[in-house]
């Protein structure tokens, strides 16, 4: 999984060093949505739309229809063009280093959702191992810590551990676990968070 998204990255990335202008940006969202089949923006979407009713069966029950609603629809337009927003505002050159470094801090936030509860259907699901966040860790913060600054590193960290603090509790409440939809919701969570960090 995180091979195939490492080339999708690259070669979203090689798309904005060919043309970093509005319409090289929109051809970036674009392309990325398709290569991943849109799975995290509908993950956001379904996890809007759910949230809203009374009962975690209900809410459950509702993840599994692939539908999006009013409150759906309305997240997942904000969430692009919040996106394409935040693209815009970086210099061109750092473009293809900052859409790598947030899709890599919102993989590992994902993958430390999917640790740290359980699984909503069943508690008997796999789980990521340790070891393997523990590796992940010390690489990513090598990587942020070489394309930004102290400051910077130390405000996405923060906010992302915030992040991950707040969405945990949430979908303890809301679905009782963590299920596929607010993994991938968490990750485009993770993402934009990141994006709006590293832009200010």
């Amino acid at each position: 999984m995180f091979l195939s998204t490492t080339i999708i990255q690259s070669i979203c990335g090689l798309i904005l060093l060919w043309s970093t202008n509005k319409l090289g940006l929109i051809t970036y969202l674009i392309i990325r949505g398709l290569l991943t089949n849109w799975i995290h923006e509908d993950a956001i979407s379904d996890c809007s739309d759910s949230s809203t009713k009374q009962s975690v069966t209900t809410r459950l029950e509702l993840l599994k229809i692939p539908t999006i609603g009013a409150y759906g629809s309305c997240i997942l337009t904000s969430t692009i063009l919040l996106e394409y927003i935040l693209l815009s505002n970086i210099k061109t050159n750092k473009l293809p280093t900052t859409c790598t470094i947030c899709s890599s801090i919102g993989y590992f936030s994902m993958i430390c959702h999917w640790y740290l509860i359980p699984h909503a259907y069943s508690s008997q699901r796999c789980q990521p191992k340790l070891s393997n966040l523990l590796t992940w860790l010390p690489l990513l913060l090598i990587t942020i810590l070489l394309q930004t600054s102290c400051v910077q590193t130390i405000l996405l960290l923060m906010s992302n551990l915030l992040l991950l603090l707040v969405f945990n509790l949430w979908s303890l409440h809301k679905f009782g676990g963590h299920t596929g939809n607010t993994i991938g919701a968490l990750k485009k969570l993770s993402e934009i968070l990141s994006l709006i960090t590293m832009t200010n």
